[in-house]
């Protein structure tokens, strides 16, 4: 009786693997489209097959979601009119009521860093707690000057090698986390971040800086005219690159395919579907780019 069961189990996660296109829980989670609920039935027969309380399992991270996200739902698990611009609309919000707040700090005496400044002991545990880098980039005409992005921290710079840092130019930007940077080849104060929610990773679109990321502007490549983006969506970008030779080319990797501007993001095209996450060039034929798709399922 207990194969039995065991295998009607199986069976019910085969099927509803099948029913939303062999996605995991995990994309569906992402997908407002799907019902709160059916995610929840993929994710609740999935964890009928594994040792849900192994470490790593997955098991805690999926009813922190479910707890955190049902009562938004119930009871008809509807997630299709939830607006992906609410927090970038609160935020507009929130500045038009308040405009003194774009002022670096929020408080008189501003903010005094409090650390851990070094990590002094990892206890055996995944995160050794003092946040995570992302992307980076040292300029291969002036080692002293590197840029690094972090997951939830924003963007950093410094030009003495590192010894000092300059950072919070991000922080009043609609999230808090920088996973993608390039620098144009030709201008090191020319610098573009991918705006990212630090929690799911959509993106809040590519910023332009011009003066070393002092301060930000909105490319073109932004959620409005993209038609995606910004949270309630699952679009997310994973790398930009300008071409190291090709003056105002840029292309950008995303989680549903490439896409190419050949005029420093005033326009640029969607050229490949798939799920890209890395971009390479030639080092002397400018014609030949080589990309790496991580789409599972194939085409």
């Amino acid at each position: 009786m207990k194969n039995q069961y065991s295998f009607l189990v199986l069976l019910f996660a085969l099927l509803c693997n099948t029913a939303f296109g062999q996605r995991s829980y995990k994309e569906l989670m992402k997908d407002n489209t799907v019902n709160f609920y059916e995610v929840c039935e993929v994710a609740d027969a999935y964890f009928e097959t594994i040792d849900k309380y192994e470490k790593g399992s997955g098991w805690m991270g999926y009813q922190r979601w479910k707890n955190a996200n049902e009562s938004k739902y119930y009871p008809s698990g509807d997630r299709s009119n939830e607006d992906p611009y609410f927090v970038k609309k609160a935020f507009e919000k929130f500045i038009e009521e308040n405009p003194s707040s774009t002022e670096k700090y929020l408080f008189d005496d501003g903010w005094e860093e409090v650390g851990p400044g070094t990590i002094d002991s990892i206890t055996g545990h995944y995160s050794a707690g003092l946040g995570r880098v992302e992307t980076f980039y040292v300029n291969p005409d002036d080692a002293d000057r590197v840029y690094f992005g972090s997951r939830s921290g924003g963007f950093w710079a410094s030009t003495d090698g590192g010894a000092t840092w300059s950072g919070g130019s991000t922080d009043f930007l609609f999230a808090s986390g920088v996973n993608a940077l390039t620098v144009s080849p030709t201008n090191p104060d020319s610098v573009l971040i991918n705006l990212r929610n630090s929690g799911n990773g959509v993106t809040h679109g590519i910023y332009r800086s011009t003066n070393g990321g002092d301060t930000w502007t909105e490319t073109n490549y932004n959620p409005d005219i993209l038609g995606k983006g910004g949270l309630g969506s699952n679009f997310s970008v994973n790398e930009i690159a300008y071409h190291p030779r090709v003056p105002n080319l840029i292309f950008i990797a995303a989680n549903d395919g490439l896409y190419r501007s050949d005029d420093n993001l005033e326009t640029w095209l969607k050229v490949t579907n798939g799920s890209i996450s890395e971009i390479e060039f030639h080092p002397t034929d400018d014609d030949i780019i080589y990309i790496y798709d991580y789409y599972y399922w194939g085409p």
